[in-house]
C-alpha cells in the first residue's frame, strides 16, 4: 500500500498515507520498507525532513543487507 500511495497507483498520491503504509512494515522489520522509510524522511515526503531519522531507517535496513540502504549510507 505504501508504494501505491507514494506513486499514485491506483489511489491519489498521498505521501503521508505512504509514509503511515510503510512505517507500519519498517516497524514489522521490513528491509524495503525501512529504506523508503529512509528515502522519505531524506527527502521530506510526507514528514518533514528530518536527516537523522533517515540514516536509522537506512542503517536498519542496511543491517538486513538491502543494497539501496547500505549505498544510501554511503552517500
Amino acid at each position: 500500500m505504501g508504494d501505491c500511495y507514494r506513486l499514485g497507483d491506483g489511489v491519489e498520491q498521498d505521501y503521508s498515507a505512504a509514509f503511515k503504509w510503510y512505517q507500519l512494515s519498517a516497524e514489522q522489520g521490513d528491509p524495503e520498507a525501512q529504506f523508503n522509510l529512509g528515502s522519505m524522511c531524506e527527502k521530506g515526503l510526507g514528514v518533514e525532513r528530518n536527516l537523522e531519522l533517515a540514516i536509522d531507517w537506512y542503517r536498519k535496513s542496511a543491517e538486513q543487507n538491502f543494497e539501496e540502504a547500505v549505498e544510501a549510507l554511503k552517500k
